[in-house]
């Protein structure tokens, strides 16, 4: 027999009986209350889907003139530009747009609503300069009768006639600074 008193062997017992019946309660409460936490993110998630505003019903054509930034700007959002292929936009309307701004129209432009990259037009340069992660340059458009890149007016967006052609010109665009390097070549014979 056990050298353990009755008394002792009944408390352990029932408390083994108690603790199999917490136990039962505890997993219980645990598969409520994950019901209950699927059930909270399964309606966060639509109600998420809801608010992101997709414009599926809305042209970009239409977008654009309803963003209206009180400025000519030049669109450089090479999402947004791809997106202008396609009858149906499908544009999230919470996501900024990136756009090029004059630096001239610096105090103009509304900075919360846009992804603002500021760019210059010196006269002396066939090049746009874009101050942008450091400076990226491009080839000029047609814009204040500057014909070297090609651009169509949506309300107040110059947008790129050739949208492939400025997308590659935009990946390819950043600035270099010369280091002036003197390469000393000499001209090899020809038979």
């Amino acid at each position: 027999m056990s050298s353990k008193p009755a008394f002792v062997r009944f408390l352990m017992l029932s408390a083994s009986v108690r603790c199999r019946g917490a136990f039962a309660r505890f997993l219980i409460f645990g598969i409520i209350l994950q019901v209950v936490l699927l059930v909270l993110i399964y309606k966060s998630s639509k109600t998420l889907s809801k608010n992101q505003s997709i414009s599926s019903n809305i042209s970009c054509h239409d977008l654009l003139i309803k963003l209206d930034p009180k400025v000519l700007v030049l669109l450089i959002d090479l999402d947004f530009l791809e997106y202008l292929k396609y009858e149906d936009c499908r544009w999230d309307e919470t996501k900024n747009v990136k756009i090029g701004v004059h630096v001239n129209d610096k105090s103009v432009i509304d900075t919360t609503r846009f992804d603002v990259v500021f760019y210059d037009s010196p006269d002396n340069k066939d090049f746009l300069e874009f101050y942008e992660d450091g400076k990226r340059i491009i080839p000029k458009y047609r814009l204040f009768f500057e014909i070297r890149f090609e651009t169509r007016r949506i309300g107040a967006f110059e947008v790129p006639k050739n949208i492939q052609r400025f997308i590659e010109f935009y990946k390819r665009s950043k600035f270099v600074e010369c280091l002036g390097l003197e390469m000393n070549r000499k001209k090899s014979k020809t038979n």
